[in-house]
């Protein structure tokens, strides 16, 4: 039986399978170390997983700080970032918490959180408490980490999920066209601060 399939005129080849669904929502994944050390990253590969209990599967390097705070104290917390955290999310994927600390660094809010010992980011639109359920192997540069939810905190005002689509939309097309600038997007975050800027680094 002959498929009749219109011949693919509308569409060109891509250099990756990821492009297709490279506009994607930033979140950033908030840790807590010793001595109270509080780091973030910005995290873009992560999915949402199961219904009850919710659970959310976050992809991180193995260089990073923020895998070794996940390893030290088994929770993390998820926010979704406001249009005006922009550049604190370009800051926070291209500067290393080994290097800075860039809780301090972007002057965050810390709210307490209601079950785990993470803060939530105040500024944020929306914060998810998870504790570490599952860590799963993946290559020799990342692993992933399976959350479960335990708090969800959403900021009042915002009543329709639209509203916030919205809004994560447009801080996701911020960040990727502003992405070609984020070494001096950080280093401008960190003199305002009155630090010296590090070398730019992916280990965050």
């Amino acid at each position: 039986m002959r498929m009749d399939w219109k011949d693919p005129d509308m569409f060109e080849a891509g250099n990756h399978g990821n492009k297709p669904f490279a506009v994607r929502v930033p979140a950033l994944v908030v840790t807590r170390g010793g001595k109270d050390r509080l780091n973030f990253l910005t995290a873009m590969w992560f999915t949402l997983t199961g219904f009850e209990p919710s659970r959310m599967i976050v992809a991180i390097q193995k260089k990073t700080l923020t895998y070794d705070l996940l390893l030290e104290r088994g929770e993390f917390v998820m926010s979704a970032p406001s249009d005006e955290m922009m550049e604190v999310v370009v800051f926070a994927g291209y500067i290393s918490g080994h290097d800075v600390d860039k809780w301090q660094a972007a002057g965050l809010t810390a709210v307490r959180p209601s079950k785990i010992s993470v803060p939530l980011i105040g500024e944020a639109i929306g914060n998810v408490e998870y504790r570490v359920v599952q860590q799963i192997p993946f290559d020799e540069e990342m692993d992933l980490f399976v959350g479960e939810v335990l708090a969800t905190h959403i900021r009042k005002g915002l009543r329709k999920a639209s509203s916030i689509v919205r809004i994560r939309i447009r801080c996701s097309i911020w960040a990727r066209s502003t992405a070609l600038t984020a070494n001096r997007s950080a280093n401008s975050m960190l003199i305002l601060q009155g630090s010296n800027p590090p070398t730019t680094s992916r280990r965050s």
